[in-house]
């Protein structure tokens, strides 16, 4: 009878391991499969920077696509291997830091477009339109800052010893590009302060050409004097990037001065025409004209 009793219990026991090994066996499986979905989504979005960015959304999309699989892979292996288990822990942070990554990346998407098409409206004389292409662009420069802080701060989790091989070369180049997209951003936002200033610069600065072709004196004085404000201070913001580590931005800022100087120039001595012109004082007026015309030779 003991005998029986203990072969009974030696078949259970060996039932058990039995089963542990196989839960084991499916969870080492759900883990390379896992692995092998973030490997995907890293091969996605490396060297994303050359692409146009319609490819850029749909890269992202497929692999925001891969980790949210991933993730929900990993969240469903149960293993009681210490070694697995690692694997597990350190997987999922990379999937969360990767999601909350491509989020912002989508964000700053956004902001490229929109700065494009506040630019362009701009250069067509479309202030309007203009003002909410900048608003828009502040809207998506914001959303992206939540996320990328969330990825810094996952990002310090990632134990790298932990980190399987073959996704360890991607991930340490990306997590410095989140540090990189978060010194932009604060430089974009720099950015869209000077647009707005640009741009009641020039709304000013029309206006004031309209009102001074109608011999309106006065209020052609008080618009050129706002949009040689406006674009003083548009000047003054971009000086801030003339530094920057980021070239786009730098040359930009340093090139604005070509721009602004002789408008600035302009605006005020116009203003100081229509003054002397409300004074009836033409010889004057005459002067600062040509001084105005000047500053465009």
């Amino acid at each position: 009878m003991k005998i029986l009793i203990i072969l009974v219990v030696l078949v259970t026991i060996l039932s058990m391991s039995g089963c542990v090994e196989e839960e084991q066996s499916t969870a080492s499986k759900n883990i390379e499969l896992a692995t092998s979905l973030m490997s995907s989504g890293e091969e996605l979005i490396e060297d994303m920077d050359t692409d146009a960015p319609t490819d850029a959304r749909n890269r992202l999309y497929a692999a925001k696509v891969s980790y949210e699989e991933a993730l929900e892979i990993l969240e469903n292996i149960s293993t009681e291997d210490e070694e697995e288990q690692k694997l597990v822990d350190v997987n999922t942070i990379i999937c969360d830091y990767y999601l909350e990554s491509i989020g912002a990346e989508e964000d700053l998407l956004d902001c490229y477009d929109h700065l494009y098409k506040a630019r362009t409206y701009i250069a067509i004389e479309e202030y309007d339109n203009a003002h909410d292409e900048i608003a828009k662009f502040g809207i998506s420069l914001e959303s992206s800052v939540p996320n990328l802080e969330n990825a810094k701060e996952l990002s310090s989790e990632i134990k790298m010893d932990d980190v399987p091989l073959e996704l360890k070369p991607i991930l340490v180049l990306d997590r410095e590009s989140v540090y990189t997209n978060l010194d932009i951003v604060s430089e974009l936002q720099t950015l869209k302060k000077s647009l707005s200033s640009q741009v009641y610069g020039w709304e000013n600065y029309d206006k004031a050409l309209e009102y001074f072709e109608d011999e309106e004196w006065e209020e052609a004085q008080a618009c050129f004097e706002y949009a040689a404000s406006n674009l003083t201070e548009t000047k003054e913001i971009l000086s801030d990037l003339e530094d920057s580590e980021y070239s786009e931005l730098s040359i930009s800022a340093i090139e604005s001065s070509t721009v602004y100087d002789p408008s600035i120039t302009f605006a005020e001595h116009c203003a100081k025409a229509c003054e002397y012109m409300a004074e009836e004082n033409y010889d004057k007026a005459d002067e600062e004209i040509e001084l105005a015309l000047e500053a465009y030779e």
